[in-house]
């Protein structure tokens, strides 16, 4: 029988119900006395201040002397304090001024408002020490406040009152108890005692003591439980002894693996300590042999570009290029080897410029074509006619992975064509998600060796490193760049078989490269393409769609002449022919076939498409027909220069209608360019504003996100310039939601923004939108993005400003440039003296406001909303010339957007002390006097 139920059971009848009892009646009386213990507090604190009160309003209401009044308070205030309780009262008049303090200070600061909070009745103000009371002075039948009078009653006295309260309940608690304890002892008494032997049993057994032997009377219930407990002794003494002899055998074996283990450590510290010194001898290996090897790169680079400024043939001129970028293409990977470790620690960040991903693919190709061609392999860009081309984004990154992985397969091919394929994979109105793919038919990697291709310093096979060279680094920094770029690498493999290597990464779109485009001259052309390989029909085919040409294939030279010999075969402009390995150019062309192929008046132009290596030029005697031979890896600018020349010889040039021009800039007689300009600072606002009316354009103002989106939805606009930092809707925000809102088509967004740099710059063409201007603006940069983004060419207003005198009201006659830089503001307003005095004077008369909440903001420590207020006064500051607030500004809103609270004190006070200088000034110096115009003679 368990002893627990039975020792509840008396609990429940005994102690539970008196301890219940005892402890309400000590709960209940404890509550009522400390009620009325706070009754008497507000009972003294109230008639302490009344009384003090209404002995003092004869006094304030006469008008007596000072000292007679402080001494007629300083002989009432004592008597106060006569009371224990009492622990400081003052005497406060009308207008909040302290009349007389006697005693300790308040322990809460007693201000002018919590005063006149006790104008119609006494207020009280609670802390946890004591209790202030608050009585305002008046006389009889005028409600007028003469003053008040406050009194602090502390809670001491009382405390100790509650104290002794709660120790009386405690000890008549606690007698109780004691006695509700007892008769439960007396209760259980022969209850227990079997259940303690059966805990000194149990307890035994807990500290492996199995000598147990409990014997109980059969009367009693526990006579089962002694034999259990008996029984569980001699099974744990056994089990004991057995275990004893296995922990001995077992520690024996672990003595003897933690001498191995401690064998182990030593030597993998000694190692460990070699390999981090191995890896300084490497870092400064690497250090010393770069700068090595780009001593002579940096030569050949600087004697190519000599040479190529000399009298040279075409070939020559080719030859030249591949090694230029071969050369650079060296020295990057030199600078790459040297990234390795900013890789691995974070530190690399890429640059986000405009580049031509056409141009970087086959930039590539190019570079890697004499390697290609030793291995016969060739190299075959295959881009999609539909992917965009004008990218932003790190070329010089890409163009590393691209030549890696291209380098990796001539490496492991032979005699097999190299393809790389340029494909979308997603993309939106603001960036473009593009895949590469090389696909070799190489050596082929097995799938256990592709486990581990990514690793540093790990090859596909250990053989290969020494036929084929290379240290097995080039796929981890690969693998890095593309993590950088957003995207993600693999690979698809079968030993034998050959490999596809494939990659993804984000670049935004270049729209103002996209915008630059010049027109398809050679759009409509004819060609005809003699190909019989299939990749290159893929390559030659995304290349003709690209220029929107008319283009047909044929397998053969037998296939060309069956066409132009038709009844009814159409007129070629030129005919494209790729010529194998074996074949030589000059060779081919003396056929009698080729030459039927042309017309006798050479109007039909042969671009022949040669290996690299082959002789690019012809001697005259060499052919008879029109013949313009490119060099395979194949480009696509010089094929569209070829085939541009073929259609412009074969057709009537159009030339272009005559404009009239000023000063060599081409002036059209333009529509009106409708802009809207969005800025929460109203000086901006009016400043763009003027400069953009100064350009004869429609200009709306906006001075937020939610009125810019409302004018956008009412008038077809046809530029956009959006301040990025606004309250409510900022402008990233209205950008998104004019991207959402657009029908037929894109309106260029400009942003406005003090923060363009880096990856800043990216976060902003990739919100959607489409250039961006660092404050402050001028009227060259606005124009400039205008005729960027809408194609009219704009003249400013033929009123040219006059300069203003400058006079200097203030007589001391000192200089006012480190202050305020009034030639400069003046040049941020265009030369418009009024435009520069309103500018300043709106900056100038907003500076006491920004001036409170800067100080309440940075004493509350709200650090977000005083990054805000910062970059506004930023904003504000950029166009009036005040040099000194504005370097102030940028500090401190720099070191808050990088959230290093603990660097702001200094640069906080300096912007302090660059407002206060300006207010100074301010009340110098006169504005208009200032800017006054200089008036003709």
């Amino acid at each position: 029988m368990n002893r627990s139920p039975l020792r509840n059971r008396v609990l429940q009848l005994t102690l539970i119900p008196i301890a219940l009892t005892v402890i309400t009646l000590s709960v209940a009386l404890n509550f009522f006395f400390a009620q009325e213990l706070n009754h008497q507090i507000r009972d003294r604190g109230y008639t302490i201040t009344f009384q003090v009160a209404r002995i003092l309003a004869p006094l304030l209401t006469r008008e007596i002397p000072e000292t007679y009044l402080n001494q007629s308070i300083a002989y009432t205030l004592p008597t106060a304090l006569e009371d224990s309780s009492t622990r400081a009262i003052s005497v406060y008049k009308a207008d909040g001024h302290i009349v007389k303090h006697s005693g300790p200070k308040f322990l809460q600061p007693i201000t002018l408002d919590i005063l006149r909070r006790a104008n119609d009745e006494p207020v009280v103000i609670e802390t946890s020490e004591s209790s202030i009371f608050i009585q305002s002075v008046k006389e009889r039948n005028n409600p007028a406040v003469l003053g008040w009078v406050v009194a602090e009653i502390t809670h001491v006295p009382f405390l100790i009152k509650r104290y002794q309260m709660l120790l009386v309940t405690a000890l008549i608690s606690f007698g109780a108890l004691f006695i509700g304890i007892g008769l439960n002892v007396i209760a259980v008494r022969r209850v227990s005692r079997p259940l303690r032997q059966i805990e000194s049993a149990i307890e035994k057994l807990a500290n492996n003591d199995f000598d147990i032997d409990l014997r109980f009377d059969t009367r009693w219930a526990y006579q089962h439980l002694g034999e259990l407990i008996n029984n569980a002794a001699k099974n744990l003494r056994e089990a004991q002894e057995e275990l004893l002899q296995q922990s001995e055998q077992a520690t024996e074996e672990l003595r003897e693996s933690l001498d191995t283990v401690e064998i182990q450590n030593v030597k993998l510290n000694m190692a460990r300590k070699e390999a981090i010194e191995a890896n300084q001898a490497k870092s400064a290996f690497l250090a010393n042999t770069s700068h090595e090897i780009r001593t002579p790169i940096n030569g050949i680079l600087g004697f190519t570009s000599l040479m190529q400024k000399t009298s040279l043939t075409t070939q020559q001129k080719e030859y030249l290029n591949t090694i230029q970028k071969s050369s650079q293409g060296l020295l990057a990977l030199l600078n790459d080897v040297l990234d390795v470790s900013k890789l691995e620690t974070g530190q690399l960040v890429l640059d986000y410029t405009p580049f031509n991903l056409r141009d970087v693919t086959e930039g590539t190709l190019q570079a890697l074509a004499p390697q290609a061609q030793e291995k016969r392999c060739e190299l075959i860009a295959i881009i999609d006619p539909k992917l965009p081309v004008h990218l932003l984004g790190d070329s010089l990154r890409l163009k590393q992975v691209l030549i890696n992985l291209v380098n990796n397969a001539i490496k492991f091919s032979d005699h097999c064509p190299i393809i790389l394929k340029v494909e979308e994979d997603s993309s939106s109105d603001s960036y473009a998600k593009v895949k590469f793919s090389i696909i070799d038919q190489g050596i082929g990697i097995s799938p256990n060796q592709q486990q581990h291709l990514f690793n540093a310093f790990s090859q596909a096979d250990a053989s290969d490193s020494r036929r084929e060279g290379g240290v097995g680094l080039g796929l981890t920094v690969a693998k890095a760049l593309v993590e950088k770029m957003q995207g993600t690498i693999s690979l698809s493999s079968e030993a034998g078989k050959g490999s596809t290597f494939w990659f993804t990464a984000q670049f935004g779109l270049d729209r103002h490269g996209a915008a630059r485009k010049a027109n398809n001259l050679a759009k409509g052309t004819r060609v005809l393409v003699c190909e019989s390989d299939e990749e290159r029909k893929k390559q030659l085919a995304a290349y003709l769609t690209s220029m929107e040409v008319q283009y047909q294939f044929v397998d053969d030279r037998q296939g060309l002449v069956e066409i132009k010999r038709k009844p009814k075969a159409l007129s070629y402009s030129c005919v494209i022919w790729d010529t194998n390995e074996q074949d030589d150019v000059a060779l081919w062309l003396e056929e009698q076939k080729v030459c039927e192929l042309c017309d006798t008046d050479n109007s039909t132009v042969l671009i022949a498409l040669a290996p690299f290596g082959s002789r690019l030029e012809l001697e005259p005697d060499e052919t008879q027909v029109n013949v313009r031979v490119l060099q395979k890896p194949l480009s696509y600018d010089l094929l569209y220069d070829a085939i541009r020349s073929a259609s412009t010889t074969s057709e009537p040039q159009q030339h272009a209608p005559v404009v009239k021009t000023d000063h060599e800039e081409t002036i059209v007689n333009y529509p009106s360019v409708r802009i809207l300009a969005v800025d929460d600072n109203s000086a901006n606002l009016q400043l763009l504003g003027e400069l953009l009316k100064d350009l004869n354009t429609e200009v709306t103002l906006a001075d937020s996100g939610e009125q810019a989106l409302a004018l956008f939805q009412q008038v077809d606009f046809d530029l956009v310039f959006m301040d990025i930092q606004m309250p409510g809707i900022d402008g990233l925000e209205a950008t998104q939601r004019i991207r959402q809102i657009e029908t037929d088509r894109r309106t260029p967004v400009v942003a406005l923004t003090a923060h363009a740099m880096g990856d800043q710059k990216a976060k902003l063409l990739l919100a959607g939108m489409d250039d961006y201007l660092s404050k402050p603006v001028t009227e060259q940069q606005l124009r400039h993005v205008i005729q960027r983004w809408t194609n009219v060419s704009l003249r400013a207003n033929n009123t040219i400003p006059t300069k203003p005198r400058m006079h200097f009201a203030n007589a001391s006659g000192r200089s006012i440039a480190d202050v305020v830089d009034l030639k400069l503001s003046l040049e941020l307003a265009n030369n418009k003296p009024s435009l520069a005095r309103d500018m300043l004077s709106m900056l100038l008369n907003s500076l006491p406001a920004e001036l409170e909440k800067i100080t309440n903001t940075y004493q509350v420590e709200d650090f977000d909303l005083l990054a805000t207020i910062v970059h506004k006064l930023n904003g504000g500051a950029s166009y009036c010339g005040v040099p000194k607030l504005k370097s102030s500004c940028v500090k401190l809103e720099g070191l808050l957007e990088q959230k290093q609270y603990e660097s702001i004190h200094h640069p906080f006070t300096m912007l302090l002390d660059a407002i206060h200088q300006l207010l100074k000034w301010h009340d110098e110096f006169d504005l208009d006097a200032l800017f006054e115009d200089e008036q003709p003679a």
